[in-house]
């Protein structure tokens, strides 16, 4: 599962869903061989993508501060939208604290972005308090996805941030799972 699953999964990342079907569906060998090594290059790809945006993300961290405050909210440019998610979760595990991290694309007004929480900050019930200021959102408590405009994003940023300080959690307690 360790092997086959991270490339399935990068497939759909990648916008490349039916390449992993038609490995399940076909009876020919050579397909199968074929579509094995696409769906392994999907992977490297997504590896290579999901790095430079983690030093990406890092680096804007540290360079803004964001350490300090309880959330933190990035804004980057045509990042790959199917894997600023697993950055997020990356992002979070690494300061303990919610992420969100937004794309925009060189065209667009409206970006697209991933959020992930810590246990016991209700991230879903939080976008529901700045939905004012979002273009879209679905999730739950530990994971969203979300849309702005670009002429929300520091409102939104703000009503986010302030939240999570009313909300105390630099006083939650990080939970070990062994």
């Amino acid at each position: 599962s360790f092997g086959v699953a991270p490339r399935i999964n990068a497939c759909g990342r990648m916008g490349h869903q039916e390449d992993a079907l038609n490995l399940f569906l076909s009876k020919d060998i050579n397909d199968v061989n074929e579509l094995s090594a696409k769906l392994n290059q999907y992977n490297k790809e997504r590896q290579e993508i999901e790095k430079n945006i983690f030093a990406e993300a890092v680096k804007q961290i540290e360079r803004d501060n964001l350490e300090n405050n309880t959330t933190i909210t990035l804004l980057g440019k045509n990042w790959h939208h199917g894997v600023i998610g697993i950055v997020a979760s990356k992002i979070t595990e690494m300061y303990y604290k919610p992420s969100i991290l937004i794309c925009f694309e060189d065209d667009k007004d409206i970006g697209k972005g991933s959020g992930r929480s810590i246990q016991g900050f209700d991230l879903h019930n939080a976008l529901m308090k700045c939905k004012d200021f979002l273009a879209g959102f679905g999730g739950h408590s530990m994971a969203v996805g979300v849309s702005v405009a670009k002429n929300n994003f520091e409102n939104f940023k703000k009503e986010f941030l302030m939240l999570a300080k009313e909300a105390d959690i630099s006083s939650f307690v990080p939970v070990l799972n062994i």
